[in-house]
C-alpha cells in the first residue's frame, strides 16, 4: 500500500527508488506481453500446419480406383507429391507461408516381409504405399519448424469383407520402433501372457472444433516387450449437422475377428437403408458420418450401429429440446465413430464406455495403483464379454449392465481413490473403458476364465477422457473445478493447460470450520460417441452416461 501523508515532499532516493521499481514493472510487462503475442501466435501456426498435414492425409487417402483411371484419383497415382486434389508447394495462411510436401514409398510382400525393393516379376500396383506428409514453416522468431503425419494405405476400397480377408491373410503388421507414452496421461494393459501391451494415446493433439462440430483423433497401439509396434488401429470420433435425404446404398458397422494375435475390423457390408447428407462448413469425414450411420431396415443387429442393438432415432435439438427428424430434407445431429480399415476410414460400431474412473494426479505414478487398476481394466472387459454372452438369451441384459465402480472395487481391496490436498489447484484424472459388441460364433469360443491370452481378443480400448469429460464440485466454495468448451488442442507439450482446461481443481482454503468437510469432484461421460466429442446428446436415447467420483478432502488451514 502507498500511503500519502499531507505536508511532505519526496526525498532524491525515494524518486529514484520509484523510477527504478516503474521502471522495471513496465519492462516486465512488455516482456511478458511479447512472450503471450510470441506464444500465441506460435500455437495458432502450429494449428494451421497440423490442419493442413490432415487435410493432405485425408486427400491422399481419398483414392477413387486402384489403378490408372482417365478422370478418376487412382491408388496406383499415389508417389512423392503427386495424388489427390491439394497440390505440393507454399501455401501463405495469415502472415506464414508454409511448404507442404509429401512422401510415398511403394511396398511388396516378399517371402513374408515388407520390402520396398521391386519383385520381379511385378504386380499390377504395389501391396502398400507408406505416407509421409510434412509440413515446413518459418516461425516468428526466425526459426525453421516442421510437422509430420504418416500412415499406410492398400489397395482396397471394397466394402466387401472377402477383399480385405484376402489382402489380411497374407499380411503381417510391420514391427516398427515404439516408444510407449507416460503415466499418467497413457495406460499400458498387459493383453497376453507374453508381455505385448495395448495403449490408446491420450486425445491430444489432434482435437479439432470446426463450427459446431467437434473431431477426436487417437491411436490405440500394441507392442510388445522389446517396444516394437505389433499393430496399430486409428480412430476418429467426429459430430455433424446432418439432412435426411432419399434412401440408398450405404455401409452397415464394421465387425471384429481374431488374426494373427491382433483384434482386426471388416469393412461393414453394404445395405439399402435411410441416408443423411452434411451441411456446410464441417469436417470433410462427415459426408460418410451422414451417409452411413443411419438407421437399416428390420430387426437384426446388423442393420443398427447401436451397441445395445437400438435404434438411435434422428433428431434434431433446439431450445433444450429434441424434434424428430423424419422426412427428406429435416436437420439433425449426428455422432459417427471410424477407424482406418484398408487405408480408409470405415464406420465402426458406436462407442461403449463400460466403467468411469477418476483419480487424483499422482494416483497412476504409484506401481501398487497402477497394477491394481490394470487388474481392474481386465476384470471390466472379461465382466462384459460375459454379460454379452448372457444377452444371447436375454438381450436387455446389456441396456442395464455395467461393472463394479472402480472406487468400490478398489475400497474392497483394500484401496482408496480419496486425496488429501493442501490449498492449490491440481489436475485431476479420468479414465474409460470402453468395450465393443462381438458376435456370437466369436465369443462362444473365447474361454474367459482360463485363456491368459483372453484379453488380447477382446476389443476393449482404455482412454484419458479428462479432457473429454464434463466436471462439477459437490461445494463450490472450497472447490471449483475447470469445464471449459471444446476448443481445437494444439498445445502438445502442454496437454491438460494449452487451449482449453477440464478436470483441474482448484481447492480454497478453509477459514470456517476447524476440520475440512470431505467434498465430492464428479465427472461425468456420455457412454456412445458424443461423449468421445463431448457434444450434445444426439438423441434422448443417446444421454445415457457414466459418472465417477472422487472425494477430496481440504487440509485445514485456519490460523487462530
Amino acid at each position: 500500500m502507498i500511503r500519502l501523508i499531507r505536508n511532505s515532499g519526496f526525498g532524491l532516493i525515494e524518486v529514484l527508488l520509484a523510477l527504478v521499481v516503474v521502471s522495471v514493472g513496465a519492462s516486465a510487462l512488455v516482456k511478458l506481453s511479447k512472450i503471450y503475442i510470441q506464444t500465441t501466435g506460435e500455437s495458432r501456426d502450429f494449428e494451421v500446419a497440423l490442419q493442413l498435414a490432415e487435410s493432405k492425409m485425408d486427400d491422399l487417402t481419398s483414392y477413387e480406383v486402384i489403378q490408372t483411371t482417365t478422370g478418376k484419383f487412382a491408388y496406383q497415382d499415389l508417389a512423392n507429391n503427386t495424388g489427390g486434389e491439394m497440390t505440393s508447394g507454399s501455401y501463405s495462411i495469415g502472415s506464414v507461408t508454409y511448404l507442404l510436401t509429401w512422401a510415398v514409398t511403394n511396398q511388396y510382400w516378399i517371402v513374408g516381409s515388407w520390402m520396398t525393393t521391386e519383385p520381379s516379376p511385378l504386380p499390377a500396383y504395389p501391396e502398400r504405399k507408406q505416407l509421409v506428409v510434412n509440413v515446413a514453416w518459418i516461425d516468428r522468431e526466425g526459426v525453421s519448424q516442421s510437422i509430420s503425419l504418416d500412415s499406410t494405405v492398400s489397395p482396397n476400397i471394397s466394402s466387401t469383407s472377402s477383399e480385405l480377408n484376402s489382402l489380411l491373410i497374407r499380411s503381417e503388421f510391420p514391427r516398427v520402433s515404439y516408444i510407449p507414452e507416460l503415466i499418467p496421461d497413457v495406460m499400458g494393459v498387459v493383453i497376453n501372457s507374453i508381455g505385448i501391451k495395448r495403449e490408446t494415446q491420450k486425445p491430444s493433439p489432434i482435437v479439432y472444433k470446426e463450427g459446431r462440430g467437434v473431431l477426436v483423433k487417437f491411436e490405440t497401439i500394441s507392442f510388445d516387450t522389446k517396444q516394437l509396434r505389433t499393430h496399430l488401429q486409428e480412430q476418429v470420433t467426429l459430430s455433424c449437422d446432418c439432412s435426411i435425404q432419399s434412401a440408398g446404398s450405404a455401409l452397415l458397422p464394421a465387425t471384429s475377428y481374431y488374426h494373427m494375435d491382433a483384434v482386426i475390423w471388416r469393412v461393414g457390408e453394404t445395405a439399402s437403408k435411410g441416408r443423411g447428407v452434411p451441411d456446410s462448413h464441417q469436417p470433410s469425414l462427415c459426408s460418410k458420418c451422414c451417409l452411413n450411420h443411419f438407421d437399416g431396415v428390420g430387426n437384426s443387429f446388423d442393420n443398427y450401429y447401436h451397441q445395445a442393438r437400438k435404434s438411435h432415432m434422428h433428431f434434431h435439438y433446439s431450445d433444450r429440446s429434441y424434434s424428430p427428424a423424419n422426412s427428406i430434407g429435416d436437420n439433425y445431429e449426428e455422432a459417427c465413430r471410424f477407424q482406418r480399415i484398408g487405408g480408409y476410414y470405415q464406420p465402426m460400431p458406436d462407442w461403449n464406455l463400460i466403467a468411469l474412473v477418476a483419480v487424483g494426479p499422482d494416483f497412476l505414478l504409484n506401481t501398487e495403483n497402477r497394477e491394481l487398476y490394470e487388474s481392474y481394466i481386465s476384470y471390466a472387459v472379461k465382466a462384459y464379454a460375459k454379460a454379452q454372452i448372457q444377452a444371447q438369451a436375454t438381450p436387455s441384459v446389456l441396456e442395464t449392465f455395467v461393472p463394479t465402480p472402480f472406487a468400490e472395487w478398489l475400497k474392497a481391496r483394500g484401496g482408496t481413490t480419496e486425496i488429501t490436498v493442501a490449498p492449490g489447484t491440481y489436475q485431476l484424472i479420468a479414465r474409460g473403458i470402453y468395450a465393443d459388441f462381438m458376435e456370437d460364433s466369436y465369443l462362444n469360443e473365447l474361454d474367459l476364465v482360463n485363456d491368459a491370452d483372453v484379453l488380447q481378443k477382446l476389443p476393449f480400448y482404455e482412454l484419458n477422457l479428462t479432457l473429454l469429460g464434463d466436471w462439477s464440485s459437490s461445494d463450490t466454495n472450497y472447490a471449483v473445478v475447470t469445464s471449459e468448451s471444446i476448443q481445437t488442442l494444439t498445445d502438445t507439450e502442454s496437454y491438460y493447460f494449452g487451449s482449453f482446461s477440464r478436470g483441474r481443481l482448484h481447492a480454497i482454503a478453509d477459514t470456517n470450520s476447524l476440520t475440512s468437510d470431505i467434498l465430492a469432484v464428479t465427472v461425468k461421460v456420455k457412454r456412445s460417441n458424443s461423449g468421445i466429442t463431448g457434444t450434445q446428446a444426439i438423441s434422448l436415447a443417446d444421454t445415457a452416461s457414466l459418472s465417477a467420483t472422487l472425494k477430496v478432502k481440504i487440509e485445514n488451514s485456519k490460523v487462530d
